[in-house]
């Protein structure tokens, strides 16, 4: 019988939903073509504005890949990456109960995403901290 251990799941879940969000940003500006939409700007607005989400990408990316990693042995020296995730994913989902994406079907599933995101980090943190007690 194999044996699940739920705080690596949530963990693993997680992290490649995460990796997958990172991966997907990338393509973002060209499958929506932002192009049109940022020709008037200025352009240290235009290059700002393209960096970000590029940085925002590789930092998802990595963050995802890290929880990964880190999901084979979770002590309290290599949990950081997964802490870290779950403070992005939860000020994520504070920020847009707060300002909220302006198209409303869009808005509820990056809401949902991103507590879905925040709480699968905390369970597997919670739950591999009471594995260790």
């Amino acid at each position: 019988m194999i044996r699940v251990d739920p705080a690596r799941t949530a963990i693993v879940v997680a992290g490649a939903a995460t990796a997958g969000m990172g991966a997907f940003h990338f393509f973002l500006p060209q499958l929506f073509g932002w192009s049109r939409f940022t020709d008037a700007l200025p352009a240290e607005i235009r290059w700002a504005l393209f960096a970000i989400n590029a940085f925002l990408s590789l930092l998802l990316l990595a963050g995802g890949v890290a929880s990964i990693m880190t999901s084979r042995r979770t002590t309290a020296a290599t949990r950081w990456p997964i802490w870290t995730m779950a403070a992005f994913w939860l000020f994520n989902t504070i920020y847009q109960v707060i300002w909220p994406f302006p198209t409303s079907g869009v808005r509820w599933a990056l809401l949902g995403f991103g507590l879905v995101m925040a709480l699968l980090y905390l369970a597997g943190l919670f739950l591999a901290r009471r594995a260790e007690d």
